[in-house]
């Protein structure tokens, strides 16, 4: 955070100056955020509530430990993907706000097309090797890691439909939508659990 933090002040210098914040004009952007920052605090709970549920309802810490490894893994991949689709996002907000809806919705119909081919190959190659990575990796003492990271993969083929509404709602200005949809995947996980 350092690497950033520092040219980040030395860029902002010429523009740095002492001022009573504006809260009237902030109101509109923290709420519009609070919506977004509520959904991905739900976000952490749907991928960090699986070790504690197993915890909790199998005292196995072995198979904690294989999970949270497992998980790690996965939310790696997805963080790279999702910010690589969320670039797309600017591009959404401008034919927003030119009433270019139709272009909005061919924008996000490639994003999903392109998006459900990579997830479609990652999967396959996913299930191909994963099973000869995982002992390479982290030693054979963590085959499980990989039957648990196969099958927390299996839910990437739909990950577009996902990608697409969540980016859809930041470019459009709907945070509710976003966080409705994300506590409805937590509770529908929690219910699964």
């Amino acid at each position: 955070e350092l690497v950033f933090l520092v040219p980040g002040l030395a860029w902002i210098r010429p523009y740095w100056r002492l001022q009573a914040p504006d809260l009237a004009g902030f109101r509109p952007f923290l709420r519009f955020g609070a919506g977004f920052f509520a959904a991905n605090a739900v976000l952490v709970l749907l991928y960090r509530s699986g070790p504690v549920l197993l915890e909790l309802l199998t005292r196995d810490t072995v198979a904690v430990g294989y999970l949270s490894l497992a998980l790690s893994i996965y939310m790696l991949l997805i963080s790279i993907l999702s910010q690589y689709m969320a670039a797309f996002v600017p591009t959404l907000s401008l034919f927003h706000t030119r009433h270019q809806d139709g272009e909005a919705q061919r924008w996000l119909e490639r994003l999903m097309r392109f998006s459900a081919v990579v997830m479609g190959i990652l999967v396959i190659g996913i299930v191909l090797l994963t099973h000869q990575v995982a002992p390479l990796l982290f030693g054979k003492d963590f085959q499980p890691v990989s039957r648990v990271f196969l099958l927390l993969s299996l839910p990437l083929i739909v990950q577009p439909l996902v990608w697409a509404g969540r980016y859809a709602a930041t470019a459009f200005g709907h945070p509710r939508v976003a966080f409705v949809a994300t506590l409805a995947g937590l509770l529908v996980a929690l219910a699964a659990s």
